[in-house]
């Protein structure tokens, strides 16, 4: 009898050791987890400059004749706005063609907002109307040749 007690004992001590240990690996996890956020969000935060009135003003008007093109039906108009560096542009432009052919879109843009700016690089997202459909759509811009153009547009959510 002594000798099972005395092994449950040993058992007992290091299932509580173990217990003890992992629960202490988890909250020290956890503090990581939060730490690393925190400096993300620092770190997010002091590379995001102002933005200058002008600019945005200048980006906004890119926006605006960006959705205006696709109303118009304008593709000539609509790819020129498009930035020579942006990834996979052949892609795009086939894309656009296509939609410029067999789709009549109404776009409305609701609201507009620079969400991060670095100078020359600008991240805009915006809330567009498309028929009774509301989406948010990111905008991707940079400079080229000191003018403003799209380098990605992306639709990031719906209703």
């Amino acid at each position: 009898m002594k000798r099972v007690l005395k092994k449950l004992g040993i058992v007992g001590i290091i299932s509580l050791q173990l217990c003890g240990c992992s629960s202490q690996e988890k909250v020290q996890n956890d503090t990581m987890k939060k730490e690393e956020t925190v400096y993300k969000k620092e770190k997010n935060k002091k590379m995001t400059k102002p933005i200058p009135e002008k600019e945005e003003q200048t980006i906004k008007k890119l926006i605006d004749s960006y959705i205006q093109t696709i109303n118009e039906k304008n593709f000539e108009g609509h790819m020129a706005l498009f930035s020579t560096k942006s990834l996979g542009l052949e892609d795009t432009k086939a894309q656009k063609q296509a939609e410029f052919k067999n789709k009549n879109k109404k776009i409305d843009l609701l609201d507009f907002h620079v969400e991060n700016f670095e100078g020359e690089y600008a991240v805009v997202e915006t809330k567009e109307k498309e028929e009774s459909v509301q989406k948010k759509v990111r905008y991707t811009v940079g400079k080229e040749n000191d003018v403003w153009k799209v380098e990605e547009v992306r639709v990031i959510g719906k209703g």
